[in-house]
């Protein structure tokens, strides 16, 4: 498993951490569970695995964010 700090898009929420089983690139836009919605986010970095249990992503996107 791979994990990854994600930003959530039109949100003012902290970096958060999910997971994946696939190598994402800097800047993929997914789609990952907050409580009980979906929201889009970008990949901001591949970190280490956390300490604290993580959710999968659950979706990802072929497009990339780009500044």
């Amino acid at each position: 498993m791979l994990y990854y700090s994600t930003a959530l898009l039109r949100s003012a929420a902290p970096v958060l951490t999910y997971a994946s089983k696939e190598k994402l690139v800097t800047g993929s836009i997914v789609t990952v569970a907050l409580k009980s919605t979906k929201k889009s986010a970008v990949i901001m970095a591949m970190v280490d695995k956390p300490d604290f249990d993580t959710t999968d992503i659950v979706e990802i996107s072929d497009k990339i964010y780009h500044l």
